[in-house]
């Protein structure tokens, strides 16, 4: 057991900071997303994270194409380990390309810049704040103060 809230809303700590968010396609509760390809004036749009490192935020709930959803910006998210083992407490992660999280090593920190505000192409997502060894593990991650 992660810890001792249940998983049905993901927000383990209250005080998340979460907005409501366009979705350009449908979006898994619990998955990572990235800014949506279109703009539209008054409104944030998203869409599922389709690369490594390219989410910003997670979706609280299941929204269909064209629906509105809630999503969590900042805080402390229960979120489950996709393609790797070994992530100790306090490494940083980010979006893997199945719908989780995964460890940001260090050499995609240091050759690829990491901030896009760096040069880079990749977002971290969080913090985490318990320790993986198995894929499909789940562990809290603070998302949202250290990226």
């Amino acid at each position: 057991m992660v810890d001792f809230w249940p998983s049905e809303e993901r927000e383990i700590v209250p005080g998340l900071s979460i907005g409501f968010a366009y979705c350009e396609a449908a979006v898994a509760e619990g998955a990572p997303v990235k800014v949506g390809a279109t703009t539209t004036a008054g409104r944030v749009q998203v869409t599922t994270a389709a690369a490594v490192g390219d989410s910003f935020a997670v979706a609280m709930k299941y929204g269909a194409a064209y629906a509105y959803i809630p999503v969590a910006y900042s805080g402390v998210i229960k979120m489950t380990v996709c393609n790797e083992t070994n992530i100790a407490c306090g490494n940083l992660v980010l979006n893997s390309a199945e719908a989780g999280v995964g460890l940001a090593n260090a050499d995609i920190i240091i050759h690829n810049s990491f901030y896009p505000w760096m040069g880079g192409d990749s977002h971290v997502l969080g913090l985490a704040l318990q320790a993986a060894t198995n894929q499909g593990d789940e562990i809290l991650v603070l998302i949202g103060h250290c990226c």
